[in-house]
């Protein structure tokens, strides 16, 4: 599912350093001397009163441990003066390039890291961990849930939420002139106003598909979404019994495309039911540079011969997802197309956000 000195002075001790301050050590520093000047470094260490940690095996780099109460910038200076250094420079922190956030059901997810927890296969998942040490998304992405609502009190869905920079909360005036009176975080297009849960069973829906979204990570909370600093645009069109109506969710991509969302997921649909209005506001996305993701669907046919919408819609911005288990096989529930669905991705009791703040 889916709808970054002094004689007298003390140097601290060898190993790891005893403070850090904006990324790097500040009780120690790199130094190189040129080529032939073996004894700079030390020359240059005792007018500064540091203490040398040894040098970096085959690098020539000295490790230069500094007295109590000398900036790391100002030891560079420092050194880099001294005759003979080639150069002095911070002993920067680096971090693993995978990031592993502290969410405590993030080991449920094996979705995003498969170390074999559930008894599938390890690495069956999408490599979140990965993706992250590049990006964990932006406030900037705004992800549109075109679902059954959101439960916006969630403590991990709260901090992520979209909130319309144009509208002032609960004047009961529409104040950026859209047609919706108080849309702060979005829309309920079944129900006409911006009540975004109900509370029916079928609510849990929409804030499940956020949480795998988008839930905030490395918060402590619960879980942590795909782009989990991303933010969330709640457009609800999904009423009680779990369907709505098209008529309700084309209303709910246009207004993701006026109000700036990068990606608009769909997480429903329904077989044979070509509708051409929905189709023209999915091209509508398109020419606005939207993303529209959306399931393949859960009957288990082949979408090449029993059309699913929106999957199934012919327009370049449509992604459409299949969904597969914990040993990376597509799931017996899930639908598929060689021509129609674009990849796969874990889909089989996948943990997320449920009203409440409770999780499932």
């Amino acid at each position: 599912m889916l709808w970054a000195s002094g004689a007298a002075a003390r140097t601290a001790p060898p190993g790891e350093p005893t403070s850090v301050g904006g990324g790097f050590a500040t009780d120690r520093i790199l130094v190189k001397a040129e080529k032939g000047a073996s004894r700079a470094v030390a020359e240059a260490s005792r007018r500064v009163h540091a203490s040398s940690r040894g040098e970096i095996p085959g690098s020539g780099v000295s490790l230069v441990g500094l007295p109590e109460g000398l900036p790391v910038e100002e030891a560079i200076e420092r050194y880099e003066a001294a005759p003979g250094i080639e150069y002095a420079e911070r002993d920067f922190v680096m971090t693993e390039a995978a990031l592993f956030p502290r969410d405590p059901r993030f080991k449920t997810q094996y979705g995003l890291h498969n170390r074999g927890q559930t008894g599938g296969r390890s690495d069956a998942d999408v490599d979140a961990p990965e993706a992250w040490s590049l990006t964990a998304g932006s406030r900037a992405v705004v992800i549109a849930v075109v679902d059954s609502g959101n439960y916006t009190r969630h403590a991990d869905l709260r901090d992520n939420l979209w909130i319309n920079p144009g509208e002032v909360a609960g004047n009961r005036v529409d104040d950026d002139k859209n047609g919706y009176v108080d849309d702060v975080n979005g829309w309920d297009f079944a129900h006409k106003d911006n009540t975004l849960y109900h509370g029916y069973e079928e609510d849990d829906h929409g804030t499940h598909v956020a949480g795998v979204a988008a839930a905030r990570g490395n918060n402590g909370v619960g879980i942590a979404g795909v782009a989990w600093r991303s933010r969330i645009m709640p457009l609800k069109y999904i009423g009680p019994g779990g369907s709505g109506y098209t008529s309700d969710a084309v209303a709910a991509i246009d207004y993701a495309i006026k109000k700036g969302a990068s990606i608009i997921n769909i997480s429903s649909g329904c077989g044979n039911c070509f509708n051409q209005s929905m189709l023209d506001a999915i091209k509508r996305a398109d020419a606005a540079g939207r993303l529209v993701v959306t399931t393949a669907g859960n009957t288990g046919r082949n979408n090449n011969v029993t059309p699913r919408y929106p999957c199934n819609y012919a327009s370049p911005n449509v992604i459409c997802v299949a969904a597969t288990d914990d040993r990376d096989v597509l799931a017996g529930f899930s639908n598929y197309g060689s021509s129609t669905v674009d990849l796969a991705a874990p889909g089989v009791e996948i943990p997320g956000t449920v009203p409440n703040g409770a999780y499932a």
